[in-house]
């Protein structure tokens, strides 16, 4: 018979106990940033089931930086915005 493969929790599960350390290191702001990040990875479950053959470090961090693009993305889209809405303002008669 096969190996069983992971489930995503026992992956995730895996992350957090090795890197418990680490994260009890951190600035109370930065474990909150950390915790999010692992949570954002436990949010994209159904992707790290998709490859279970992936080191399961590397897919908990492929799906951290998903979460990182997917918000410099929402900031720049926000600054391009508010540009927009100053170049108006400036550009509007008083």
């Amino acid at each position: 018979m096969g190996e069983s493969v992971p489930t995503t929790t026992h992956m995730l599960d895996r992350f957090e106990k090795r890197h418990s350390a680490f994260r009890h290191e951190l600035r109370p702001a930065d474990r909150a940033v950390f915790d999010e990040l692992v949570n954002a990875a436990r949010e994209r479950s159904n992707v790290l089931n998709r490859y279970p053959d992936l080191d399961y470090e590397r897919v908990v961090s492929l799906a951290m930086i998903i979460h990182l693009g997917i918000q410099v993305a929402r900031q720049g889209e926000l600054l391009d915005k508010l540009e927009r809405e100053l170049q108006e303002a400036r550009s509007a008669p008083a």
